[in-house]
């Protein structure tokens, strides 16, 4: 399964778990255990994605250290999650919108060999901040 259609299981899990912290209902846990099974799917491609980028990595070429970017978006995902707790469901639109650019940067970055490893990178964090 691609990690597309798995981007697709999880919204549609997320649309039908309901409002509530813990489903209630079988089709909430269905949904919910939808989204934690494609969730494992879409994390489980970008890992392979960057393990098979470093398969081709050049011997001399120069370290890379794209889990720098890692610690902006749990900062970002911690506040997020930290102000939607004080009440500030305002927020939400703001992080699909993070969300989306992130995705399209994943994207964009993926379609060259040279920043292929920041796009997948911006794609985890992309996929990433739209499930939180």
């Amino acid at each position: 399964v691609t990690n597309a259609i798995s981007g697709i299981v999880a919204v549609g899990g997320m649309h039908l778990m309901g409002k509530g912290w813990v489903p209630s209902t079988t089709a909430e846990w269905l949904a919910a255990s939808s989204v934690l099974l494609a969730s494992i799917n879409i994390a489980g491609g970008f890992l392979i994605t960057q393990r098979m980028l470093d398969v081709f990595k050049k011997k001399d070429a120069p370290e890379t250290r794209e889990g720098v970017f890692l610690a902006p978006g749990a900062l970002f995902g911690g506040a997020y999650l930290a102000s939607v707790a004080m009440g500030y469901s305002q927020l939400t639109q703001m992080g699909y919108l993070t969300s989306s650019i992130l995705c399209i940067l994943a994207l964009a970055g993926l379609s060259s060999v040279e920043t292929a490893r920041l796009g997948n990178v911006a794609g985890l964090l992309g996929v990433g901040t739209g499930l939180i």
